[in-house]
């Protein structure tokens, strides 16, 4: 029987406890005017305020189970986004040759015209009219300008 009412008297202690350490919480605006809340009243313009809780069996509300339709649009917006890439990624390749075949073409030509003997223009009225070495110098310029435009990395 000792046994029990020692069980008794703790069990009662415990219920006598249990309100004394259920806290409030209190709401207060600091100089700054930023709101906080705490369990201890700390400024002269606290305010307590009641916590409303829904009644329940502690469980929280069931949640829709839509997870297959968001797995679907993660998987649509990945497949999207690997479609984008693979498309930047093929249009950077294909400039990437572009930019290769030119280069090799503006090299060839500086090459062709610097170690060629005279340059010349050729048209239907007036046929074969040669460069003078100012043309000439001009000319060699913006094939090397072509160059650097075309080869630089």
């Amino acid at each position: 029987m000792g046994h029990i009412s020692q069980w008794t008297v703790g069990f009662i202690v415990g219920l006598l406890i249990i309100p004394c350490t259920q806290a409030g919480i209190y709401k207060w605006v600091d100089e700054a005017g930023r709101t906080h809340y705490s369990d201890r009243p700390i400024a002269e313009n606290r305010q307590e305020i009641e916590l409303r809780t829904s009644p329940g069996n502690g469980t929280p509300p069931p949640i829709r189970n839509d997870r297959k339709a968001t797995r679907q649009r993660m998987l649509d917006i990945y497949r999207e986004e690997r479609a984008a890439r693979k498309e930047a990624k093929k249009k950077a390749q294909q400039k990437k040759t572009e930019r290769t075949a030119r280069c090799k073409e503006a090299r060839s030509r500086l090459e062709s015209y610097t170690t060629a003997g005279s340059i010349y223009d050729y048209t239907e009225e007036h046929g074969r009219r040669y460069f003078s070495y100012e043309e000439r110098a001009r000319f060699i310029e913006q094939l090397k300008a072509d160059v650097a435009q075309w080869c630089r990395k």
